[in-house]
């Protein structure tokens, strides 16, 4: 489809940078007594040049030079943008996803659950004995059991599909877009099982971590059930301080 942007070029320029690039014909209107400085106001801040047939090889690198300059000054600055963003999704110590980060991804994926009629299983994960490690080896010990325990959960989860991010200190909220409360318990327990297993290098020795899962989920066959942030969240919650409650390293799911 194409697109027709018509406008005077008066009242066009202060936001020119802004105006689509692409799918779009632009018709700029200029007096015939303004012609050649809105000709140079154009080639001064749009990424497009417009040169006459009488413009020497001069002037056709300095316009060729401004335009790359500005291009390279756009990509910079997106780059940029991209950096900042990725980093106010982040947590700092673990590099997952933050809880606020967490909570749109869970939003989103909640709601094309709902719209698509799939099934949606969250798990939330505490780790049992971080207390003990932290008062027994340091916090700095602590701090490399949560970067080891995200890095062992990130490799056995679907690249681009599933989601981790730190819900609390020691809290983690796997997200399993397409996945029902069924399939998420096995993963939550085959977690459970492999994190018991893997040896963490605190500098000092080599010790284990255990932890303890709640799931729960959106089921499509019963839609209001779970439909919304919150009350998916209570739910998995209370499997997960149950789980807790049941001396730990275990998985409890709850529809």
């Amino acid at each position: 489809m194409l697109f027709v942007a018509y406008a005077d070029i008066k009242d066009t320029m202060d936001s020119i940078h802004e105006l689509p690039n692409s799918q779009t014909l632009i018709v700029f209107h200029a007096a015939h007594d303004e012609l050649e400085q809105a000709l140079r106001d154009l080639n001064f801040r749009a990424l497009y040049r417009v040169i006459t047939d009488s413009a020497s090889e001069a002037e056709f690198q300095s316009i060729i030079q401004s335009g790359s300059c500005i291009y390279n000054r756009r990509v910079e600055v997106e780059e940029l943008r991209q950096e900042v963003l990725e980093l106010n999704r982040q947590d700092k110590l673990t590099g997952c996803c933050n809880r606020n980060y967490g909570t749109e991804q869970l939003h989103h994926n909640l709601k094309r659950a709902i719209r698509h009629g799939q099934y949606l299983s969250v798990v939330l994960a505490d780790i049992d004995s971080l207390k003990g490690i932290n008062e027994c080896y340091g916090h700095d010990a602590g701090d490399t059991v949560l970067i080891s325990f995200v890095q062992h959960i990130q490799a056995q989860l679907r690249s681009d599909i599933d989601v981790i991010c730190r819900w609390g200190e020691d809290e983690f909220l796997i997200i399993l877009p397409e996945t029902n409360i069924q399939g998420a318990g096995k993963v939550a327990d085959r977690l459970r099982v492999s994190l018991g297993e893997h040896n963490i290098d605190i500098g000092k020795k080599m010790i284990h971590a255990h932890a303890s899962f709640g799931v729960s989920g959106f089921a499509p066959e019963d839609k209001y059930r779970n439909c919304t942030n919150d009350s998916l969240m209570l739910i998995v919650r209370r499997c997960l301080m149950q789980a807790k409650a049941a001396g730990g390293d275990t998985v409890l799911c709850c529809p």
